[in-house]
C-alpha cells in the first residue's frame, strides 16, 4: 500500500521591514545590513539632518564654488582632447583614401555604369 503524500509546505512569509521616516530607503538599507540599528539610525539622522533648508544652502554654497572651480579647470583638458580626436579622425580618412588610391582601389560605383538619363533601346 502506498502512504499518502504530505501536505506541500507553505513559504514562510518574508520579514516586515522597519518604517522609514526618510526618503534614503536604499541608503538607510545598506548601512542598516552593514551596521545594523546603530548604521540605520546614523543614516537617518545623516539624511534628516541634510534635508533642513538651511544645510542645503550651505552644501549648495560650499559646492557651487567647488564644482565651477572643477569645471574651469579641466574644460581645457576636455575641449583639447575633442580637438586631437577630431583631427586624428581626419588624419585617419585622409590615410585610407591614400592609402586605397595608391594601390589602385577603384570602387564599385565606378565599375558599375549608371545611366543619367533614360535610355532608349533599339
Amino acid at each position: 500500500m502506498s502512504q499518502p503524500s504530505p501536505p506541500p509546505l507553505a513559504p514562510s512569509p518574508a520579514p516586515s521591514p522597519a518604517p522609514m521616516n526618510s526618503g534614503a530607503a536604499a541608503a538607510t538599507k545598506k548601512y542598516g545590513q552593514v551596521f545594523g540599528g546603530m548604521g540605520t539610525q546614523m543614516a537617518n539622522s545623516f539624511w534628516d539632518y541634510m534635508q533642513r533648508p538651511e544645510n542645503k544652502s550651505r552644501l549648495v554654497n560650499i559646492l557651487d564654488p567647488l564644482i565651477q572651480h572643477i569645471i574651469q579647470s579641466v574644460f581645457p583638458y576636455i575641449a583639447f582632447s575633442a580637438v586631437l580626436f577630431v583631427l586624428l579622425l581626419i588624419i585617419t580618412v585622409l590615410t585610407l583614401i591614400v592609402t586605397l588610391k595608391a594601390t589602385g582601389y577603384t570602387s564599385i560605383t565606378s565599375l558599375v555604369s549608371i545611366p543619367s538619363g533614360p535610355v532608349l533601346e533599339v
